[in-house]
């Protein structure tokens, strides 16, 4: 008689041992926090793209989870290689085209004789928002340069519609500009002044895409500065009344001009951006007649006032006189940094400080200023509570020694100063008292500079910021993270346990030490001594 054959259980039916111990094991203990997309993308979101790299390849949950942050920003060198040796050239741009839909933010940096961009090419990033492209060098006229601006042109052409920022560290051709101009959603620019400023209508342009923008950059290759063009500044407010009628206001609350030596009508469409941007926040515009620009168009505008939301103004290289100087600042009520670094002024120097007690300035740097002597920089710590950051040229002991008043900026985070000796040990003690006042310090940099004429009592003109020459008073700056200290004799042991003792929130330090301190210190510190 036959045997009857049993049969078999469907696969899908039949339970299997496997999946019941890992159904045991799921309901026993809880799921891996690294089995969690969302938390793994924050557990790795600081990590550089070497290290992102590596964790991608752990297994397929992490590529899911990984790949898209992977590939959310990607720096390609094309025909060149980076400054710093460790770094690559980047992916390949086919790797690129093959993760295009994960790219938001992309830089390419291109050399000279090599016109290689990837326009009309398999390269579409349906989610990029920033483009950086920058050429080493300058890339001249002739057919690398229109295969570069045609390339270039039509990438941003066929992104218009999702690009908000864009770098463009290449001289621009009115096929560019036009191309600049078509992105709809754009809201910061970083690029370059046309080589001949003639060719750029600033109208047109004014009002097809810098109306609209919240962020300007514009740069010039040209050097030099626009007085050497414009002895008489009547003829640029000539015709200026009649441009600020034609065009709306601008919603800028970014502006940075480097207008190198511009012509008439580029200053006037430099200050049209100015002047019709009510809501400007930070206005950057070195230039040694910059002030004097400024001062009258403040005094001329039939418009009402303009920059009265202005926060930042850094004006490096100005050559003003005490007037003008006083216009800016009373004509800028809500002015909190101030930055007049290298600038000059034509009048006796106590004339200036009382210009800047009133106001309410958190930041101000004036180191490299003509005008900025010792008395002015005095002047202004004992005078402004609410600094928080002072960058100064140089302050005398002498003139501290003549005016015992304290310093009461005692908000100050952040000190940078020379301080020359001319008095010895007095002078120093000096120094040191005043320091010891400003407890919420969190960078202290001091340069000390003796003069020859000092007994050689004073260590070949070192200042002794030591434990037994009264370093121990600086104690009270709890909060210090960054010190240095030029021309200061070496550190020993005993000053580095001392530092680490009473500075618990140091992580950075400049100064000279022998073995013993930095070996110490270095475990613990970044030490660049």
């Amino acid at each position: 008689m036959p045997k009857h054959r049993r049969l078999k259980e469907p696969e899908q039916d039949r339970p299997s041992h496997g999946s019941q111990h890992q159904d045991r094991l799921d309901a026993i203990s809880p799921p891996s926090p690294l089995a969690i997309p969302e938390l793994l993308q924050l557990a790795c979101q600081f990590l550089d793209r070497h290290s992102l790299a590596m964790c991608v390849r752990v297994c397929r949950l992490w590529h899911q989870a990984l790949g898209g942050q992977l590939w959310k920003a990607v720096e390609k060198y094309i025909g060149c290689k980076p400054l710093d040796r460790q770094k690559s050239n980047g992916p390949s741009l086919s790797l690129i085209s093959k993760h295009a839909d994960f790219i938001q933010n992309l830089f390419l940096r291109i050399p000279i004789g090599d016109a290689r961009f990837p326009g009309k090419s398999p390269i579409h990033c349906s989610r990029i928002t920033e483009l950086t492209v920058d050429s080493v060098g300058h890339l001249e006229v002739g057919h690398i340069r229109r295969h570069l601006d045609h390339g270039l042109s039509t990438f941003i052409e066929e992104h218009q519609a999702s690009l908000k920022k864009l770098v463009l560290h290449v001289s621009p051709s009115k096929a560019l500009t036009d191309a600049v101009t078509s992105c709809s959603r754009l809201e910061s620019l970083v690029t370059r002044l046309p080589d001949s400023e003639e060719d750029l209508d600033w109208i047109d342009w004014y009002r097809s895409c810098g109306s609209r923008l919240q962020s300007l950059a514009l740069v010039s290759r040209t050097s030099g500065d626009f007085t050497t063009s414009f002895r008489n500044s009547a003829a640029i407010f000539d015709t200026l009344d009649e441009l600020l009628s034609r065009v709306p206001a601008a919603t800028l609350q970014s502006l940075e001009l480097e207008a190198g030596c511009p012509t008439l009508s580029s200053l006037q469409g430099q200050l049209l951006l100015v002047m019709k941007s009510p809501e400007l926040k930070r206005l950057s515009w070195p230039g040694t007649s910059t002030i004097p620009i400024l001062a009258k168009a403040f005094k001329r505008s039939r418009h009402g006032l303009f920059c009265q939301e202005l926060e930042s103004l850094a004006i490096r290289g100005g050559k003003f006189t005490a007037m003008d100087l006083k216009c800016i600042i009373e004509s800028l009520p809500a002015l909190v940094d101030l930055d007049l670094k290298w600038s000059m002024g034509d009048s006796t120097p106590c004339q200036y400080s009382p210009f800047f007690i009133h106001l309410g300035l958190r930041r101000l740097r004036i180191d490299g200023s003509q005008w900025a002597t010792s008395t002015v920089v005095h002047d202004l710590l004992c005078s402004m509570p609410s600094l928080e950051v002072m960058i100064a040229n140089e302050v005398l002991d002498t003139t501290i020694l003549e005016d015992p008043r304290p310093w009461i900026c005692t908000g100050l985070k952040e000190l940078m100063i020379l301080f020359r000796f001319l008095s010895g040990d007095e002078g120093e003690t000096l120094i040191l008292n005043r320091l010891c006042q400003l407890k919420g310090l969190e960078k202290l940099s001091l340069q000390a500079e003796l003069r020859l004429l000092l007994p050689p009592t004073w260590n070949d003109g070192h200042l002794r910021f030591r434990l037994d020459h009264g370093l121990d008073q600086l104690k009270t700056l709890r909060q210090l993270r960054i010190f240095e200290a030029g021309h200061a004799l070496p550190w020993r042991e005993s000053e580095a346990l001392w530092a680490l003792e009473n500075w618990t929130q140091l992580r950075e330090i400049d100064i000279k030490m022998d073995a013993s301190a930095q070996q110490l210190l270095g475990h613990r510190l970044k030490v660049k001594a």
